[in-house]
């Protein structure tokens, strides 16, 4: 039977471990400047995500963050209240992804988001989409194949994911990267609906247009199909034509998929406040600043520009970087994925 005085110290020192553990995630939230991942301490991680939902103070009750379950056609300004287009836009939520990183290296910059946190052990979320799905060639590079002593798999599929670089820095970050796949509500993480891979490596990444491709690896022949499934539907509606608005725009709609918080996938629906110079021109180097609400957890989101300053209507894609309070957020630069950048809604011929 512990004495008392063991009790206390006992107590004391679990005390002090608490307290250790929120000032770290304290000071690790403000490492990441104006970038928006969730931080995490030791806790339980979905007590902590509610948690943090609950006293947000950047968007207090969320009234304008849309359950993805619960996102309609009348969601969309009356000017974009075309059913294709909806479609099409309720196609892009199945691509959605919820990165959860345990991980943060030293290889992170001076000055660089999260330079300072290398050395803790307070986890981030954010946000990505599902970008490309491929055969894998040779051995499979899933955690099941890579650490069981088994022969690994010869038959998988790459599955590639878009992200933001402050979201996932290097294949260090991404080998303790976990990749939820239909978090679409709360019942899915108990359902089954949830599908969980681990990243392997980072692909490709931009440090300066803080854009990271990252790779997962999986030999699960259901989970391939849906997501095979998910890319095919997304090209079909990107092809199809849809009748533009009779009233061009200065100013396009926007819209954000992410999961805010590290809850469940929610959208949300603005407008566009400003592109970067010749964004016509070069959409694949544009940057986006828009009045579409974010918060912490949206980092690497999938962003939507609806734009139609030009005679046609164009879907711009880019990933979510930053946010600011009382003035707007903005993209990393814009990228080429499988959804392709410029995206023709068209009545009439094709230019």
């Amino acid at each position: 039977m512990l004495s008392l005085r063991s009790r206390d110290a006992t107590s004391s020192e679990g005390q002090q471990e608490s307290e250790d553990d929120a000032a770290m995630v304290i000071r690790k939230k403000r490492d990441q400047g104006n970038h928006e991942c969730e931080v995490f301490g030791q806790g339980c991680e979905a007590a902590e995500a509610s948690r943090n939902w609950n006293s947000c103070t950047k968007n207090p009750g969320h009234e304008r963050f849309i359950p993805v379950s619960a996102f309609c056609i009348d969601d969309l300004p009356e000017d974009y209240r075309k059913q294709p287009l909806f479609d099409a836009l309720k196609s892009f939520s199945d691509s959605i992804v919820r990165l959860r990183v345990s991980h943060t290296s030293e290889e992170r910059p001076e000055g660089y988001p999260f330079h300072n946190s290398s050395r803790t052990n307070v986890s981030h979320s954010g946000s990505g989409w599902l970008s490309h799905i491929d055969i894998g060639v040779g051995d499979c590079k899933c955690v099941e194949c890579s650490t069981n002593n088994v022969a690994p798999r010869q038959k998988w599929c790459v599955v590639e994911v878009i992200t933001a670089c402050h979201v996932v820095y290097n294949s260090e970050e991404a080998k303790a990267t976990m990749v939820d796949f239909f978090y679409d509500d709360k019942e899915s993480r108990t359902d089954g609906r949830m599908k969980t891979l681990t990243a392997h490596c980072v692909l490709h990444r931009d440090i300066n247009g803080d854009l990271c491709f990252i790779r997962c690896a999986t030999h699960d022949d259901i989970l391939k199909e849906q997501l095979r499934t998910i890319l095919r539907t997304k090209h079909q509606f990107i092809a199809k034509r849809a009748p533009r608005s009779s009233k061009p725009r200065e100013i396009g709609a926007c819209l954000v998929f992410s999961h805010p918080h590290g809850q469940p996938k929610h959208i949300t629906v603005g407008h566009e406040r400003f592109a970067s110079p010749n964004t016509l021109d070069n959409p694949y180097d544009a940057k986006y600043a828009y009045t579409t609400d974010t918060c912490p957890g949206s980092s690497g989101g999938l962003v939507i520009i609806i734009n139609q300053r030009s005679p046609i209507m164009r879907l711009g894609s880019a990933v979510h970087s930053s946010g600011y309070n009382g003035s707007h957020n903005e993209s990393c630069k814009a990228t080429i994925d499988g959804m392709h950048l410029n995206m023709h809604f068209v009545s009439g011929k094709t230019p």
